[in-house]
């Protein structure tokens, strides 16, 4: 059984959330079109925003004391019908731990930290993440409707996931 731990991110966890989005970054070139700066990284995340603004938090995620991963959480939903909800802005667990369960709980312990509506926005080109998503909904007990719809809504277009959640 994998020990899966998420946590609220703090100040000092700044530089290590930017480290880890570095693999993220690179997991979506992939999908889309990034390159590396001439310093060998990729354009950094503004993270800032999510250790000051009470409307965004940053969570680590570790399996058995090991850091696997973050989910980054905010307000800023696109979907008139969710607004006053969530959204999983990022959301990213190491490649050493996937197909294993460890994002299914990761998505239900985040759900479960804010009942109420919620969005999850994925590139259309992303056939692997809509597949999660919609299996991680699927298997969440604690929902209220779900729906996965394409929309290109303030300049973004893309799939979008929403469901509501509730506590037991």
């Amino acid at each position: 059984m994998i020990n899966v731990n998420l946590k609220k991110a703090e100040l000092s966890d700044k530089e290590t959330l930017g480290n880890l989005l570095q693999f993220y970054i690179y997991d979506f070139t992939e999908f889309l079109d990034l390159d590396l700066n001439d310093d060998g990284l990729y354009k950094a995340y503004m993270v800032d925003d999510y250790f000051i603004n009470p409307a965004k938090s940053a969570f680590l995620v570790r399996i058995d004391d090991k850091l696997a991963g973050f989910v980054l959480v905010s307000d800023e939903t696109i979907l008139k019908e969710n607004q006053g909800g969530k959204c999983i802005k990022e959301f990213f667990v190491a490649r050493r731990y996937r197909r294993q369960g460890v994002g299914k709980e990761v998505a239900s312990r985040t759900w479960d930290l804010y009942p109420g509506k919620w969005e999850m926005k994925v590139e259309p080109t992303n056939k692997p993440a809509q597949r999660f998503w919609e299996a991680a909904i699927r298997d969440y007990p604690n929902k209220q409707g779900f729906r996965k719809q394409g929309c290109n809504i303030n300049g973004w277009n893309g799939i979008v996931f929403s469901l509501i959640t509730y506590r037991v």
